[in-house]
C-alpha cells in the first residue's frame, strides 16, 4: 500500500467532541476571567474616589488658608451660590460651589459674576447641569446631569446688584449631583429647610446661633483653631448616605 497516499487523503481538523471541549475551556476561562476584572474595576474606581475625598480636603483647605476659615454650607437647598458674596456666612451657596475655584472650576462659580437680573438666568441653568467629576464617587455613579426630580421649583440666587433672583425649573432642565456631604456635627444644622428669604440671611443675627459643633455646616465660620479634638480626629467629608436609583 502507497502510505504517502493514505496520509493525503486525511482530513484536517476537530470532530464535534473536540470543538465542543474547546468551547467549554473558554467559557471556563471568560467565567473566571469577568469576576476579576470587575475586581479590578471595582479596586479602581474606590482608588479614584478615595482619591477624589483627598482633594476635596485640600480645597477646603485653601479655602481655608485663602479665607481664614472653613467654607459656609449655604443657607438651605432653595438657594444657588453668587460670586460677589465671597464663602462665608452670607454666601447662600454650600461648601461643594465655595470650593470650585480649588478644584479647577473657578470659571463655572465666576460664570454669573457681574451679572443683573435676568442675565443670571442662563448661566446659572448651565453651572446647576454641569457635573464636577471629582464630586462623584465612579464606583456609585456618575454626576450626570439628571433629570430635575422637582419640576416648578424655585430656586434662588442673588445677582450682582444684591438682589434676589428667582430661578424657575422645568422638566427639561437637567441637574448634576453629588456623591459627597460635609459634617454638620451632632445636630441637624444644614440644609433642614429650603433657606431663609435674602433680608434674614444677610442677617448677622441669622448667623450667630449657639451649640453647633460641626465644621460646616448652615452659615457656618469654623475655623481650624476652633476644631479642639484636633483635625485628624474630627470628620470633615464623607460618602453620603444616597439611593442609586434617584
Amino acid at each position: 500500500m502507497d502510505r504517502s497516499r493514505v496520509d493525503d487523503n486525511r482530513r484536517i481538523g476537530f470532530t464535534l467532541i473536540e470543538l465542543l471541549v474547546v468551547i467549554a475551556i473558554i467559557a471556563i476561562l471568560i467565567a473566571l476571567l469577568v469576576p476579576a476584572v470587575q475586581k479590578v474595576r471595582e479596586a479602581a474606581a474606590r482608588t479614584q474616589c478615595t482619591n477624589n475625598l483627598k482633594n476635596i480636603g485640600l480645597a477646603l483647605h485653601q479655602n481655608h488658608d485663602a479665607n481664614k476659615k472653613f467654607p459656609s454650607g449655604g443657607w438651605g437647598w432653595d438657594w444657588i451660590g453668587t460670586p460677589e458674596r465671597g464663602t462665608g456666612p452670607d454666601q447662600p451657596g454650600g461648601w461643594l460651589y465655595n470650593i470650585l475655584p480649588y478644584v479647577e472650576q473657578g470659571a463655572l462659580r465666576d460664570s454669573t459674576k457681574g451679572l443683573i437680573g435676568a442675565a443670571v438666568d442662563p448661566p446659572m441653568r448651565v453651572l446647576m447641569a454641569k457635573p464636577v467629576p471629582i464630586f462623584n464617587c465612579p464606583a456609585r455613579r456618575n454626576g450626570g446631569p439628571y433629570a430635575n426630580g422637582r419640576p416648578g421649583a424655585v430656586y434662588y440666587t442673588i445677582d450682582a446688584a444684591n438682589t434676589q433672583v428667582s430661578i424657575t425649573t422645568s422638566a427639561a432642565d437637567l441637574l448634576a449631583r453629588c456623591d459627597y456631604a460635609a459634617t454638620c456635627g451632632s445636630q441637624d444644622k444644614n440644609e433642614i429647610d429650603g433657606g431663609p428669604s435674602i433680608a434674614t440671611g444677610s442677617s448677622p443675627n441669622y448667623w450667630n446661633v449657639p451649640g453647633w459643633d460641626g465644621v460646616i455646616y448652615r452659615c457656618s465660620r469654623i475655623r481650624i483653631t476652633q476644631i479642639d479634638r484636633g483635625t485628624s480626629n474630627t470628620f470633615l467629608v464623607g460618602e453620603k448616605l444616597m439611593n442609586k436609583g434617584l
